[in-house]
């Protein structure tokens, strides 16, 4: 700088001194790393709150395994009771991972490339379960209540066990359904989650034999019930 300036015909001791750098390009420098703290500090939440879904439903599932264990033993022991809370349990269960599926920290994984297919059949293997509970599982439960009441006061009327006979066959419709949709979503980039549908198929396979035995007894107790209104009418 001083040779160009002397150059142009001024000596070294008429060079102007140089301007100290203005307090704008600190403030700018400043303002800079304030936002990089705070994207860092975004971030940082974000992935906070992406694993605590995460964690939530891999719990969701283990409820869901000990809900369908407790289901499964009380159905070959016909502890109706039993079953229904472990029917209820079970809905809970996957009521919680739908929800999870559903948050809003799940959106942004799902417009991604390759990691957003596995998050969408992840969604809809959650949505899957959950309709396998509110369609089917629940309303042959209230119908168990009715027709098997916990007191123990007796076998509902001839007419109760119809209407559950119905709900059975609809319930038995509806899970095979969901099988469907379940074997449709294909197979996911992540083993766990190909774990996971495999184990939801074992679940709904499983159910859908309980609703058969179920389906068995119930014809049995009608018979009976319709035998009885016979010889006493």
């Amino acid at each position: 700088m001083a040779k160009h300036l002397t150059n142009l015909g001024l000596g070294r001791d008429e060079i102007p001194p140089q301007e100290p750098r203005p307090a704008v390009d600190q403030t700018r420098r400043r303002r800079k790393q304030a936002i990089l703290l705070v994207v860092l500090a975004l971030l940082v939440a974000y992935l906070f709150a992406l694993g605590r879904s995460y964690l939530a439903i891999q719990d969701g599932m283990m409820d869901v395994n000990q809900s369908y264990d407790a289901l499964t033993a009380a159905a070959r022991k016909a502890d109706y009771p039993a079953a229904i809370k472990a029917s209820k349990s079970l809905t809970a269960a996957m009521d919680k991972i739908q929800e999870q599926t559903q948050l809003w920290v799940w959106g942004i994984p799902a417009r991604l490339p390759v990691v957003g297919d596995d998050v969408r059949m992840g969604r809809t293997l959650a949505a899957v379960g959950k309709r396998s509970c509110d369609d089917a599982l629940m309303p042959v439960c209230d119908g168990l209540q009715k027709v098997v009441p916990a007191d123990g006061s007796g076998i509902g009327s001839a007419k109760d066990l119809s209407k559950l006979l119905k709900k059975v066959d609809k319930a038995q419709k509806i899970t095979k359904d969901c099988e469907k949709q379940v074997r449709a979503a294909g197979d996911a980039h992540v083993s766990s989650l190909n774990h996971a549908r495999d184990r939801l198929l074992s679940i709904l396979s499983g159910t859908n034999d309980t609703y058969e035995s179920l389906h068995d007894e119930l014809t049995l107790l009608k018979g009976a019930s319709d035998i009885v209104s016979i010889i006493t009418s």
